[in-house]
């Protein structure tokens, strides 16, 4: 399939059929902009395609009655496919950066570099790989809170804790 090319002619056509025509004077916010976007969306898609006389969501209906299109097998595997992943190195205080939040990674990956898993837009959590292929919850670290945390005892980490 050429979606690059697809993709391409769809900026095309939304830049030539509605940006272009914006009057630049007019202050829209951004619900009135989503608003007349939607609207160029449900008309673009309502006419027909001068390639095939068919409008893209009649020839999308049609193929979706051959082939029907594929659901997602459970929640779990939808969050999968929508995780971001990245490798990196867990610093020496136990912890990594995703997008510039701090999060508490295990112990026993000081120094090692893993991979973080996190959902776009949803940085209040992300999960560290481990070897075994299990996922460990990570929280983002408040190092202000933690800086006037008080401490009757002093204790001891033990850093060769297995995940």
């Amino acid at each position: 399939m050429h979606n690059k090319g697809k993709v391409e002619r769809a900026n095309r056509a939304l830049r030539n059929e509605l940006l272009n025509n914006l009057d630049p004077s007019l202050r829209l916010t951004l619900a009135e902009l989503n608003d007349l976007l939607a609207g160029w969306v449900l008309r673009h898609n309502s006419r027909p395609h001068s390639a095939h006389g068919m409008a893209p969501a009649a020839a999308w209906a049609a193929d979706a009655a051959r082939v029907p299109p594929r659901m997602p097998e459970s929640e779990a595997w939808l969050d999968e496919a929508f995780t971001c992943r990245e490798v990196r190195r867990v610093h020496k205080d136990a912890s990594v950066f995703v997008q510039r939040v701090r999060f508490e990674a295990p112990a026993c990956l000081i120094g090692a570099k893993a991979e973080v898993r996190w959902v776009p837009g949803d940085l209040t959590r992300a999960w560290c790989a481990l070897e075994d292929g299990s996922l460990r919850e990570m929280r983002p670290t408040d190092r202000a809170a933690n800086s006037r945390a008080r401490r009757d005892n002093a204790y001891s980490i033990d850093w060769s804790e297995e995940a």
